[in-house]
C-alpha cells in the first residue's frame, strides 16, 4: 500500500488533442482505429460523499476496472488535507484528514494514457475528541530544560496535542477555548503535536531559572481540527539553572579587516539558554598607547550575531581576547557557580602598518606682526595620524629659514619668525603613530600687501586719489593703511586710514605739477600688543601729478568779485586792489569729507583755498565764521580764512552747487553752503552796496533767493 500525490498528468492533455485533431467518432480509451482491443480505465464511483466524518478514523474504498492495458496504475488526490489515498493496484482506501471539503480523487496509467476520477466531499462529524488518560510526568525526569509526559491514548481522536504554559492563568484562558469545542488556538508557550501509538513525550526546548521554574501543561485529543472539549491538566517544576553556557568555538579573523584592526568570528555554543558572549582584550590600549574606549576594549555581542570588530589597535602587536559566555538566567563563565570553566581565549597580531596616512589639505602661510608667519592646515581624517612636520624654505638670498617645527595632530597651525624682507615657503607633511609619511603640501607664505595701486586726479578739485585693493587680512590682528607720496625717494607726505578703506585724497599736501610716486604700506598690530606691529610695503604703486582746479567768484548781479583782503575778513571789488591775495580760489575736497550734499542729486561738494598775488597756495580755507538756521531771511554773513585745522564746523567751509530759478534765467552754478544739509544760499541783498556778502537758509531745501548770486566765474586757471 502506498499513498499517491496529486499530480497533473500531461499526457492525457495531448491524448485529448490527438482525438480532436482527428475527429474520430469513437471513444478516446482507443489509441488506435486498427486495434480490435478497446482499452479503458473506470472507477466504481465518479462522486462520494462520506457524512460524520472523524479524521484519520473514517474511510471509503475505491476500485477501479482496467481494460486492455497492463499498465501499472498510479493514484492521487488534489487535496491531501481533506482525503488521503493509500492504494495498491485497483483497490483504495480514502482515509478522511480532519478538513471539511471537496477533493477530486483519481487514477491514471503510468503511460499517461488513461485516467478516471472521482470528486470525493467530505461532511465532519460533529463528535468531539476524547483526552487521553493517565497523563503524568515521569519520576526524576526534570531538567533545567523540560520534562518527560507518558499516558494512554484517547479512543477517539487522530493525535495527542500538548499544551505548555508558564502561568496558570494562561492555561485557564486556553482550556476555556476547548470547552468551547473552538479550532482558534490558545496563546501557548509551547505546543507539542504526537501521534497516536506514541505515548510519551519528552520536553527539552523549556528555560529554567535560578529557582527552578514551574510550567503549567493540558493535554487533549485532537480531531476534525479541534482538540477535545475535556482535557488533563499538571504541572512540572525544572531543575534551577546555575550552569553557565559552554564555550564558543573556532574563533577566528576575518580577511576584512583594515588596518590598526582586527574582526573576529566565533560559533555560539549550542545551549539552549545561550544569549550573549562578553569579549575582552588585552593589552586595551590603542596605537597611541592611551586606554581603548569601553565600548571597544569590552563588547558583549548577543546570540545570533557571531562577529565583533575591535579598531584603533598598535599595528604589529598580539593581543588576547577572553570570549566569556552568559545564559538567560545571568550565569557567566567564571561566576562563583562556574569557577571551573572562566571562558576560552584567543590571540591574534595585528598587521604591519604601512600605509601612511592622507596628506594635509588647506595649507596656508600668512605674515603678521613682527615678521611672524602663520602656517594653518586641515588634518587628514586618518584616525591614526599622529603629528606633522613643518618645513621653511627662504626663497630670498641673504636671508635664512627658521628651524621646522613638529606639531601634534589637532593643533593645525604653527608660528614662525620671519624677515619681512624675504619670501618663504613652508611645506606640511603628515605622519602616523608607525612613522609613514605623506606627501607634503606646500604654500608660500602670502604678504598682507595691498595691490592694484592707482593715482587719479580728482575731476572736481585740485587732489590726487590713490585707491587699491586690500589683502586677505587674518583674524586676531588689527590693520590699518599708511598711504605716502614720495618725490625723488623723499616721503613728502603721508596719511594713515583703517582698514575696509580702500582709498584716500591727498588734497593740499601736495605741490602742483610735481609727480610723485605714490605707495601703500600695510601696518599690522597684534590685538593685545598693538606697538608689537609690522609694516609691509605694496609692490604695486602708482605716479602722477596734481593740477592746480582754480575758479573767481563772481556776483552775476553787480560783478563785483570776491577777494580776500586778510584772514578776517572779505571784501569785495571790482579790482584786484589787495596785494595779499588775488581774486583766485583753488577748489579742494569739502572740507567735510562729503562729495554730495544729502538733499542735492549728484553735485560735488568742495572747498576753497585762497592764492596769494601770485596765485600760489596759501593753505587758507574760505569759511562763514557764523550761520544759523533761524536766519530765513538775508542775513550779513561774516567769511573769514583760515587754516583747515582752525575750522571747528567744516560745513561753513564746504560748499556745492545748485541752480535756482532767477528772473527768466535759470543759474546752475549757484553757490551753497553743506551747512545744515544744504538749505543754506550765498546772495546780496539788492545788490546795494556790493561790498557785503549775505546768507539766508530754507529748511525745505531752497532758500528762494531773489537777488544777486555768487557763482562760479566761468573763468578758470
Amino acid at each position: 500500500m502506498k499513498t499517491v500525490r496529486s499530480v497533473k498528468v500531461a499526457s492525457r492533455v495531448l491524448l485529448a488533442a490527438l482525438c480532436a485533431a482527428a475527429s474520430l467518432l469513437v471513444s478516446c480509451n482507443s489509441l488506435d482505429d486498427d486495434d480490435e482491443t478497446t482499452q479503458s480505465l473506470t472507477l466504481n464511483k465518479e462522486s462520494l460523499t462520506i457524512t460524520s466524518a472523524l479524521g484519520g478514523y473514517t474511510t471509503a474504498t475505491l476500485t477501479a476496472t482496467l481494460t486492455g492495458s497492463s499498465e501499472s496504475l498510479t493514484w492521487y488526490t488534489t487535496d491531501s488535507d481533506i482525503i488521503s489515498v493509500s492504494a495498491s493496484g485497483k483497490e483504495a482506501t480514502l482515509t478522511c484528514e480532519g478538513t471539511a471539503g471537496t477533493a477530486k480523487v483519481g487514477v491514471y496509467t503510468s503511460d499517461g494514457a488513461l485516467e478516471a476520477t472521482c470528486m470525493v466531499t467530505v461532511e465532519l462529524s460533529a463528535t468531539p475528541a476524547l483526552p487521553p488518560t493517565a497523563v503524568s510526568v515521569t519520576a526524576d525526569s526534570e531538567t533545567t530544560a523540560g520534562f518527560t509526559l507518558t499516558w494512554t491514548d484517547p479512543e477517539i481522536a487522530s493525535k495527542v496535542v500538548i499544551d505548555v504554559f508558564e502561568t496558570e492563568d494562561a492555561r485557564t484562558t486556553a482550556n476555556a477555548l476547548a470547552a468551547l469545542s473552538s479550532s482558534t488556538e490558545p496563546t501557548v508557550y509551547s505546543t507539542y503535536s504526537v501521534a497516536l501509538g506514541t505515548q510519551t513525550l519528552t520536553i527539552s526546548d523549556l528555560l529554567t531559572d535560578g529557582e527552578g521554574k514551574t510550567y503549567y501543561y493540558s493535554a487533549y485529543g485532537f480531531i476534525n481540527g479541534k482538540r477535545s472539549v475535556a482535557y488533563v491538566n499538571g504541572s512540572a517544576t525544572l531543575v534551577a539553572d546555575s550552569t553557565a553556557p559552554r564555550d564558543v568555538t573556532g574563533i577566528a579573523l576575518s580577511e576584512a579587516a583594515g588596518d590598526h584592526e582586527l574582526i573576529l568570528t566565533w560559533t555560539e555554543p549550542d545551549d539552549s539558554d545561550y544569549t550573549s558572549v562578553t569579549i575582552t582584550i588585552s593589552p586595551a590600549t590603542d596605537f597611541a598607547g592611551n586606554a581603548l574606549d569601553e565600548s571597544v576594549s569590552t563588547q558583549t555581542i548577543a546570540a545570533g550575531t557571531t562577529t565583533a570588530t575591535f579598531s584603533s589597535l598598535a599595528a604589529g602587536t598580539a593581543h588576547t581576547f577572553t570570549f566569556v559566555t552568559t545564559d538567560v538566567n545571568g550565569n557567566t563563565q567564571g561566576d562563583s557557580n562556574n569557577t571551573d570553566n572562566a571562558g576560552t581565549t584567543a590571540t591574534f597580531t595585528t598587521a604591519s602598518d604601512t600605509t601612511a596616512p592622507a596628506a594635509v589639505t588647506d595649507v596656508s602661510a600668512t605674515f603678521t606682526v613682527n615678521g611672524n608667519v602663520t602656517v594653518t592646515w586641515t588634518d587628514p581624517s586618518d584616525e591614526d595620524c599622529k603629528q606633522v612636520v613643518v618645513t621653511a624654505v627662504c626663497n630670498t638670498g641673504g636671508y635664512t629659514a627658521p628651524d621646522a617645527q613638529t606639531i601634534a595632530a589637532g593643533t593645525a597651525t604653527a608660528a614662525f619668525t620671519c624677515d619681512t624682507d624675504a619670501d618663504y615657503t613652508f611645506t606640511v607633511v603628515s605622519y602616523d603613530y608607525d612613522g609613514n609619511a605623506s606627501d607634503g603640501t606646500s604654500a608660500t607664505a602670502e604678504k598682507p600687501v595691498v595691490t592694484a595701486v592707482t593715482a587719479t586726479q580728482t575731476t572736481a578739485y585740485s587732489g590726487i586719489t590713490i585707491s587699491w585693493t586690500e589683502p586677505t587680512l587674518a583674524d586676531d590682528y588689527t590693520y590699518a593703511y599708511k598711504v605716502s607720496a614720495y618725490n625723488d625717494d623723499t616721503e613728502t607726505a603721508y596719511a594713515t586710514v583703517a582698514s575696509g578703506t580702500t582709498s584716500y585724497t591727498f588734497s593740499d599736501e601736495l605741490d602742483f605739477d610735481t609727480t610723485y610716486t605714490y605707495k601703500v604700506t600695510t601696518v599690522v598690530a597684534e590685538t593685545a600688543t598693538p606697538t608689537n606691529n609690522a609694516t609691509y610695503v605694496s609692490s604695486s604703486t602708482a605716479s602722477a601729478a596734481v593740477s592746480k582746479v582754480t575758479v573767481i567768484l563772481q556776483n552775476r548781479y553787480n560783478s563785483h568779485y570776491m577777494l580776500p583782503v586778510s584772514t578776517s575778513s572779505v571784501t569785495l571789488s571790482a579790482s584786484s586792489s589787495n596785494t595779499d591775495y588775488s581774486t583766485t580760489f583753488i577748489v579742494r575736497p569739502a572740507l567735510d569729507g562729503t562729495e554730495t550734499a544729502s538733499n542735492v542729486e549728484e553735485n560735488d561738494s568742495f572747498s576753497l583755498e585762497a592764492t596769494d598775488a601770485s596765485g600760489g597756495a596759501t593753505g587758507l580755507y574760505l569759511y562763514a565764521t557764523s550761520l544759523s538756521t533761524s536766519n530765513t531771511s538775508w542775513t550779513t554773513c561774516s567769511l573769514a580764512l583760515a587754516d583747515s585745522s582752525s575750522i571747528s564746523d567744516a560745513t561753513t567751509a564746504s560748499f556745492f552747487l545748485n541752480g535756482v530759478q532767477y528772473a527768466s534765467g535759470n543759474y546752475t552754478n549757484s553757490i551753497r553752503f553743506t551747512y545744515s544739509n544744504g538749505g543754506c544760499q550765498l546772495g546780496d541783498n539788492s545788490g546795494s552796496d556790493g561790498s557785503s556778502v549775505y546768507y539766508r537758509y530754507s529748511s525745505g531745501g531752497n532758500p528762494g533767493v531773489s537777488q544777486a548770486h555768487w557763482y562760479f566765474n566761468a573763468t578758470t586757471e
